[in-house]
């Protein structure tokens, strides 16, 4: 085995089963839980693997690769397997709610210093 590896079973004709299976997931041919059961299968055994996958999956969404809600879903629930919290396997995963990412404009000079003078004649 080569070192560094150690958490990782070994490569099927050269390719390793994490880096198949996240490329099927950011190809849309794998769903999350279906990724989550197959990292859970190949890792059961190792619990820094966890780190090992976090790692490929940061840089995966990192690069365009997977959607921020996959990413945030699977690195929480990878997250909380890999520091020992139990989680109900069967549970199906949820992505979070979607976020209101507009940005808010900042306060301009003129509203700060009307806001101030409505306070001071009060």
């Amino acid at each position: 085995m080569i070192a560094g590896t150690e958490g990782r079973r070994a490569s099927v004709d050269g390719v390793d089963p994490t880096l198949a299976l996240l490329d099927t997931l950011s190809s849309g041919r794998c769903t999350p839980d279906v990724f989550l059961r197959a990292m859970r299968e190949l890792f059961h055994a190792n619990a820094d693997a966890n780190w090992e996958i976090l790692s490929l999956l940061d840089q995966y969404y990192r690069r365009g690769k997977l959607k921020r809600e996959i990413f945030q879903t699977l690195k929480s629930q990878l997250q909380d397997s890999a520091l020992g919290v139990e989680a109900d396997a069967t549970a199906p995963v949820r992505p979070p709610p979607p976020r209101d990412d507009a940005p808010t404009a900042p306060p301009t000079l003129t509203s700060t210093v009307a806001s101030a003078a409505g306070r001071l004649a009060a």
